[in-house]
């Protein structure tokens, strides 16, 4: 197996979500200390990939839903009512997007 990852020590096995080789103080429960980190606080399965833009939350691919090209919900969020979030509230983002990159 070789050595772990983060102490070079003798490594145990591997962490089921990036495979790096770990010892069992760093891989319990079958993920390293870094995937542990950025796993996705709504299912807690996958690695997360960006977070809510209502709550929040660490949320993978499965857990967010694109709600338009800059923001993501989780469904807790959008079942509460991010539908009501409206393109308008984009504009200062837009104007310092345009200031910086031109329009």
């Amino acid at each position: 197996m070789g050595e772990c990852y983060f102490c070079l020590s003798k490594a145990s096995h591997s962490c089921r979500l990036c495979g790096r080789p770990v010892c069992d103080t760093h891989g319990g429960g079958g993920v390293c200390v870094a995937c542990r980190e950025a796993i996705c606080a709504v299912c807690g399965r996958e690695l997360a990939v960006s977070y809510c833009s209502g709550c929040g939350r660490l949320g993978c691919v499965d857990c967010l839903v694109q709600y338009d090209p800059v923001r993501r919900f989780c469904r807790d969020c959008l079942a509460r009512g991010a539908s009501e979030f409206k393109p308008e509230a984009l504009e200062p983002l837009k104007k310092v997007v345009r200031r910086v990159f031109g329009s």
